[in-house]
Parts: C-alpha cells; structure tokens; sequence
C-alpha cells in the first residue's frame, strides 16, 4: 500500500533564456497567455537525467515504465506556470556552413525565449509505501538538488545556455496516510507546509567543470541590428534581460561555435582516427547527420560585468575588389567587461572516448586563454581577445588550478596527466569505437 504521500511546492526560477515551444516553435502560454513549462516537459528531463546517476534502479518507481500510468503512485509533476506574461527576448542567428566555417548567405534565424529571473510556481507528488519511501527520497532530493545546480535543464537549446533553473524556494509535507487524521488532512489539504532546505553535500556525478574568469582584452561585437534611432549605432553588441535591466552578453551559441571549430583543428593536427566521435562527443550531431544527439557539454551565456561600451566609424570595404564601398559608412557599437564562465561536461567514469573528448575541450580552451582565437566579428581588426586569468577544472574530488598571469599550475590529483595519457593513448590506436 502507498500510504505515504509526500509533496513540494517548488517556485523555480530561471538562470538563463529559456524556450518550450509548441508544435508552430511559438511560446508554449496557458490560456491567460502566460508562459508555462509542462508537468511532461519536467518529468522528462528530470527522468533523463536520473536514468544515468547512480539512482538509475529507481527510474521505473519514480517515472513509471513507459508502457503506462499509475496516478497512485510514483512521482507526479504539476506543470510550472509564470503568475504574469512576460516580454520576451529575441535573438538572431545566422546558420553556419559544416563545409565553410562562414555564415550561409539567406540563413538568417531568430530564437525567441523567455528571460531569466522568471518565477514558475510547480508542484510534484510522491506517492510510496512505507517500505521504499527513504531511498525514494532520496532520490528526488539528488534530482532536486540536480535542478537547482543546473545539472538538469529544460526546453530547447539546453547545450547553449538555455534552459537552466534554479529553486528559488521549496515547501514541503509528508502526509502518513496510515494515520486517521494524516488521511482526513491530505483529504482536506488542511496540514502546513514547512521549508524544505536542498542539500548541499550532495556530489555531481559525473561532471567535470571549466571555470574561466577574466575580462575582454579588446573589444567585442557579437552583433545584433539596431532599431535605427537617430545618434544610435547601426550594429551593436548583443544584450540580455536580468532584473529587468539589459547587460551585454556573449551567447553559448558563439562560444560553442568557437570552441567547436577549435577542437577539430586540434583532432585533425593530431591525427586522431575517432575525431568525429569525440566531436559528437562533446558538441552533439552534425547538421548533416541524419542522426539526431545532443553534445555532453552544456555551454552557459557569459554576462559581461562592468561593462563599458564604445562606437566606432568604419568604412565597408568591397570583399571583391578590396576597396572601399562608395557611402557606406557605418557605426559599429562594440563593449569591454569583465566575465566569468563555467562549461559542464557529463563524462563516464574510466571510458577513453568522453576522456580524450574532455582532453581536447582543455585544449581549445588554453587557446582561448593563449588568445590564439577571438569571438564575435571583427577579429581581423583585433576584435574579440579573451584577457583568461584563471582557470579551474574540477572532477569530482580532484581540483586543478591554472593562473595564467604567473603561469603555475596546481594539479595535486594529477587530473590534467591522467587525461594527457588518454589522448596519447588514442592518438596512437587504430580506434576507440565504444570502449
């Protein structure tokens, strides 16, 4: 018998743009046209992520099987709905040739998300026997405490930013429903709830994190049109909605681009036989791919602090001919900041491939740190250098710190050696396949 009932009230919070489309890519809203994440949507990437933790046995209790569904037991999710209607952020993008590296003449795109700092109230139900109810817990406390670190995120663009959360607050109530007067109260809804404090000491499983902190050494322009108001410029940098307020970002998108393009060139030098399944590895499918998967890789948007923005005159120069466009003046707003960001790469434990894949991923990363490669437009005028301070990598126990500036290195763990022997050690395999 599930006599034990247990519920949360969850008010989740968003971290970065996030977007759950309908079948038309619109907004999904409920019928006051406020913005919703689906009970369906939650469950089922709270249930992806659980199905490769170390509660994995769990999986069927908590989600059921798949073949159907029992409302009497297991965990249930209502849907996370917004208590106002939103504005909303509108990117634009531009579709990259696989072949070329450059942009796609006529692929111009734009994304539309909900902003962060939007507030979801959501609820989820457990319902357990007496005698499976601990484990159960905690369980939901791991994927709780998954949700609100970012671990698990929801909605589209999940690899570049989108979609993270976090538990801005969580109530809690455990009903005994083998007492008469636990079972007249979950009948009434009559008992209090109490707060509920996400555990801290929880470790991520098989994460490994690059922190970099450190500041635009030149200026950047990851550019986005104007609204041509007279005395503004005509290109300028791209902003995101934080507390109401917009602050110079640049896009996981741009950075995956980047460092995508990076960590090829790294595998082609090498020789290595698996380039592309590193590459899959880390950033996902191919868009010529008729196999559809996501990079184990997750790329956050970098907010520039402290930013500081400048407008510069340039003449457009004719790409045929060299010389310069005939009236074609143009200003160009570019911005200066200070930044931290953190990559999260889900490996598996002792397995070459997702090894060497995080290998080269450091590697691309000391370039951007090395300022061999820049992000945005205009690098052919020294726009888009990184000034990289530090950087931190951190695998479940074991710590690496670099300071670049005195150029010493703190591995006591021997992490960045241990993950030097896998990449010498594919490079010098006829292939890793699966293993």
């Amino acid at each position: 018998m599930n006599t034990q009932i247990y519920e949360w009230s969850v008010l989740i919070r968003t971290k970065s743009p996030l977007h759950i489309g309908d079948n038309q890519n619109e907004i999904m809203v409920d019928q006051r046209g406020r913005p919703l994440i689906p009970g369906t949507s939650l469950a089922g990437v709270c249930r992806a992520y659980m199905e490769s933790s170390s509660y994995g046995e769990l999986v069927s209790q908590l989600f059921g099987d798949g073949a159907s569904y029992e409302p009497h037991k297991g965990l249930i999710f209502s849907d996370g709905v917004s208590r106002e209607k939103q504005v909303y952020d509108i990117r634009t993008g531009v579709s990259i040739s696989s072949e070329t590296k450059t942009g796609e003449e006529g692929q111009l795109f734009e994304r539309i998300f909900i902003p962060a700092e939007t507030e979801f109230h959501a609820k989820l139900i457990l319902k357990a026997s007496k005698n499976e109810s601990d484990k159960l817990l905690e369980a939901v406390d791991h994927m709780l405490h998954a949700l609100h670190h970012g671990r698990i995120r929801i909605g589209a663009h999940q690899t570049i930013g989108g979609g993270r959360v976090e538990i801005q607050s969580c109530h809690f109530v455990h009903y005994d429903c083998s007492k008469e007067e636990d079972l007249a109260a979950y009948v009434q809804q009559s008992k209090q709830a109490e707060p509920y404090e996400l555990p801290d000491d929880i470790q991520a499983e098989s994460m490994i994190s690059f922190t970099l902190q450190g500041k635009t050494e030149t200026p950047l322009l990851i550019g986005t049109p104007s609204l041509h108001i007279e005395g503004e410029a005509d290109l300028t940098f791209m902003k995101t909605r934080i507390n109401g307020k917009e602050k110079p970002v640049i896009p996981g998108s741009s950075l995956k681009g980047v460092l995508r393009h990076r960590v090829e060139r790294i595998a082609n030098i090498l020789s290595l036989p698996d380039k592309n399944l590193y590459m899959e590895q880390l950033f996902g499918h191919d868009k010529q791919s008729d196999v559809v998967k996501a990079g184990s890789v997750y790329f956050d948007d970098i907010v520039l602090e402290k930013p500081c923005s400048k407008i510069y005159y340039r003449t457009s120069i004719n790409p045929l001919t060299g010389s310069v466009r005939s009236g074609a003046l143009l200003n160009e707003e570019a911005v200066t900041g200070e930044f931290t960001l953190t990559l999260h790469f889900r490996y598996k434990q002792d397995d070459i491939k997702t090894n060497v894949s995080a290998a080269l991923l450091l590697f691309a990363l000391r370039d951007l740190a090395l300022q061999e490669l820049s992000i945005g437009s205009r690098s052919s005028i020294g726009y888009g250098f990184l000034d990289i301070e530090h950087i931190e990598i951190e695998k479940e126990q074991a710590k690496v710190h670099i300071d670049m500036d005195r150029q010493h290195i703190d591995d006591p763990s021997g992490l960045l050696t241990e993950l030097d022997n896998y990449l010498e050690k594919a490079s010098h395999k006829e292939g890793v396949g699966n293993s």
